[in-house]
């Protein structure tokens, strides 16, 4: 489904790991300098479906969240930047083609934006929709979750059609995957000394807590 790398100045590194399965999912981390951020999903919990990116469903939620909201999504913007302006690179792939060329500091920071939200919402195995914005990309990503399995669905806003249309993975390879994406990208916040990398989420992300 996804491979994520993530390329950042050879200052720290990560244990290099690799998770296959026959469903198609494939997780990439590599050593020598090697990091991965990733993932974009403003969720709020739908019984009746999935909740889009950046689109609360409760007038309740409007008022302090949307200002939480902005002010998150400023830092992942500013840290992406941060990154951009080292060797740092991202690769991520699935659906058919193996590397989406995102950039680091718009088509990741998409990606990236939402992702406490995407860690609270695979703990809740809640459905959910990843709209990925930047022109050229345009396109979303929605989780269905049925008991341990999850599917994946992309859908094009482009010519580009998908093959297959849906990923299959485990809850336990999908939260180990997002659990790994934050450590790494906080590590590497940290790793070039970006002023946002001892804010929150990233400072506990680098901690190990995801709560």
């Amino acid at each position: 489904m996804l491979a994520p790398r993530h390329r950042i100045c050879p200052c720290r590194t990560l244990q290099a790991y690799v998770i296959d399965t026959p469903e198609g999912l494939d997780i990439e981390v590599s050593a020598d300098g090697t990091f991965t951020p990733v993932l974009r999903a403003l969720v709020v919990p739908n019984p009746a479906g999935p909740t889009k990116s950046g689109c609360p469903t409760s007038t309740s939620t409007s008022g302090s969240r949307s200002k939480a909201r902005r002010d998150h999504v400023h830092l992942v913007m500013r840290g992406c930047t941060d990154l951009a302006e080292t060797d740092a690179s991202f690769r991520i792939g699935g659906f058919g083609r193996d590397d989406w060329a995102f950039d680091v500091s718009y088509d990741a920071s998409a990606f990236l934006e939402s992702l406490q939200d995407l860690l609270h919402t695979v703990q809740q195995r809640s459905a959910f929709e990843i709209d990925l914005y930047p022109q050229g990309v345009e396109r979303s990503l929605v989780f269905r979750f049925q008991d341990d399995t999850v599917l994946v669905g992309c859908t094009p806003r482009t010519t580009w059609v998908p093959s297959p249309t849906t990923e299959v993975c485990s809850h336990r390879e999908l939260m180990s995957m997002c659990t790994a994406l934050a450590r790494d990208f906080a590590s590497s916040l940290h790793a070039i000394g970006s002023e946002v990398s001892e804010l929150a989420p990233f400072r506990d992300w680098r901690r190990g807590h995801f709560g």
